[in-house]
Order: C-alpha cells, then sequence, then structure tokens
C-alpha cells in the first residue's frame, strides 16, 4: 500500500541529485530517482484527486446529455443511454481498483482510457444522427475532453500526450470528412482544435514541472534543516566536551548534575557526587611540562571511563 509522507530518507545520493536537479533548467529532464519519490509521496493524494476527478468529470459529461435532448432528438435516447453506461461504467472500475490498491498508474490509466472511449463513444453515436448541421456547431465541445486529463487528472505528460491527442485526431477526422461543413469552417475548426492540443500539453507539462520543482524545494529546506540540526548539535556538543578527554566539561557536568537535583526533588531517590583530585599535579605538570600533564590526564579520563 503506497502511504504519503511528509519527510523522505535524505541520503547523500539523494542530497546529490536534489543540488544536481535544482541547478538544470527547467526543460531538462527531471531525475528519475527523485521523480519515484514525488510520485511515492504524493500517492494518497492522487488517489483522491483521480477518485474526485473521475466523479466531476462523469457528472459533467451526464449533464451535458441535456444538449442532446435539444440538438439531436432523434438519437437523443442512445446518446444519453451512451453517457450513463460508460460514465457508471468506468467509475464502478476505478471504485473497484481503488479498493483493491491498485497502483496509481493503473488508476491514472483508467481515467485516461474513460477520457479517450467516453469522447468517441458520443462522437460515434452522434455522427449517426440527421441533424448534422447542428452537430458541425456543437462539436466544437470536444476541447473539453482534450482538456480532461489537465482539468481533472494530474496526468503525466506522456499520458496526456495520449489522450489528448487521440480525441484531437477523432474529432479532426470527423470534421474533415464531414459533408455538411464547409472547407473554411474546416479549417478553422481543426487550427482551433490543434491550438487547444498545444495549449492543454502545454499546461500539462508545466503543471508537472511547477510539481517537480516545488518537491525539489522542499527537499531542499529539508536538506538545510537537516544540515542546520546537525551543526547545532556538533556545536553543542563542543561547548559541552572538554577538548583533551573527551569527557563532559564542568558546564556539562553542571547541567546534568542540575537535572539530577530536579528529579531528586520530585521522588525519594538518594544522590550522590564524588569529587576525585590528583595529587601533587600541578608539580608532576610543571617538572615534566604540559604534554606530560596532558598524558596524564588522557591516561587519567580512559580509567574513570
Amino acid at each position: 500500500m503506497e502511504k504519503a509522507t511528509s519527510q523522505v530518507d535524505l541520503s547523500n545520493d539523494v542530497a546529490r541529485r536534489v543540488v544536481e536537479a535544482h541547478k538544470r533548467h527547467r526543460w531538462s529532464a527531471p531525475d528519475p530517482v527523485l521523480l519515484a519519490m514525488l510520485a511515492s509521496k504524493n500517492a494518497a493524494a492522487n488517489r483522491h484527486n483521480v477518485r474526485w476527478g473521475m466523479a466531476v468529470a462523469v457528472v459533467s459529461y451526464i449533464a451535458y446529455g441535456v444538449f442532446d435532448v435539444f440538438l439531436f432528438p432523434d438519437v437523443a435516447g442512445q446518446l444519453v443511454l451512451t453517457r450513463v453506461a460508460l460514465g457508471l461504467f468506468f467509475i464502478a472500475i476505478l471504485e473497484v481498483a481503488i479498493r483493491l490498491q491498485s497502483p496509481v498508474w493503473f488508476l491514472h490509466a483508467v481515467a485516461a482510457t474513460a477520457i479517450v472511449v467516453g469522447s468517441g463513444g458520443w462522437l460515434a453515436v452522434a455522427s449517426q444522427t440527421i441533424y448534422q448541421t447542428y452537430l458541425s456547431y456543437f462539436i466544437i465541445f470536444g476541447i473539453v475532453f482534450i482538456f480532461g486529463g489537465t482539468l481533472y487528472f494530474n496526468f503525466r505528460l506522456w499520458v496526456s500526450i495520449i489522450v489528448a491527442t487521440s480525441v484531437t485526431l477523432a474529432y479532426c477526422a470527423y470534421i474533415f470528412q464531414s459533408e455538411y461543413i464547409s472547407s473554411e469552417t474546416k479549417l478553422i475548426l481543426i487550427s482551433l482544435f490543434t491550438n487547444c492540443l498545444v495549449v492543454a500539453l502545454y499546461l500539462s507539462w508545466r503543471l508537472g514541472v511547477e510539481r517537480y520543482r516545488a518537491f525539489i524545494n522542499s527537499l531542499r529546506a529539508q536538506l538545510q534543516e537537516q544540515a542546520a540540526i546537525e551543526k547545532g548539535n556538533e556545536l553543542i556538543e563542543i561547548a559541552y566536551t572538554d577538548p583533551l578527554t573527551g569527557l563532559k566539561n564542568r558546564r556539562a557536568i553542571q547541567r546534568a548534575f542540575a537535572e539530577m537535583r530536579q528529579d531528586w526533588a520530585q521522588s525519594d531517590d538518594e544522590i550522590g557526587l564524588i569529587l576525585l583530585d590528583v595529587d601533587h599535579f600541578k608539580r608532576y605538570n610543571d617538572h615534566l611540562g604540559h604534554q606530560a600533564g596532558d598524558a596524564c590526564l588522557m591516561i587519567l579520563s580512559k580509567a574513570l571511563s
């Protein structure tokens, strides 16, 4: 089961990858390891987005059946039935996949298939209407399917390319072969669908890049915080450690004893303090030198340890 976490494993390899990724241009290929970490981190959120995105998309898809009733009364029943059947079918497939804890990529595959099949299924039935003039006008609403992946789901770029391109080709093919659309209008509609394809793919790419860059920046902030904590711990260790022996210095001992006294005041346990004195150490240090005195202290510290 995939699980989203606010913290990630910041190993040395990850830190190196983050630094390199931050230096790259936005149009450079993302680091595969960091991209996998992002996908794992956002797994729970992506599941939620896919579920509610599919619900909103299906409601919108079925709601557009109102236009079918007014514009294409001869095939309105088939169109509405197609919308309801396909919508409920893909919602059921998605819910089953979620309950079976299917990976996010499979949920995205179901959603992507729903967009392509939903748009193609409606167009296949609508093309049978005798009201071809109305259809030539209403066909422009096929743009909604092109933006479906960007509006409702956080697809990877290559998935958005497949979905948006498939929808665009299907609608452009119908426009191109239609006998009820003038050549000038065909050129306008095909240009419009093509431009919408470019815009949708640009939005999908840009949103993916921004999510990736935001993740990189969050990792950099974690690395900086981790470095600051480690540096602070090192400074604390230095402040409370005798540089010669490596034992606690006077400040650390006083602090530890104060904590012991505080605990003692709240309990019946007894505490004690042993003071050790090195006899004649000053004479030893003066006659044999400070290096010998340091060596003496090191030996004593080892014995006490």
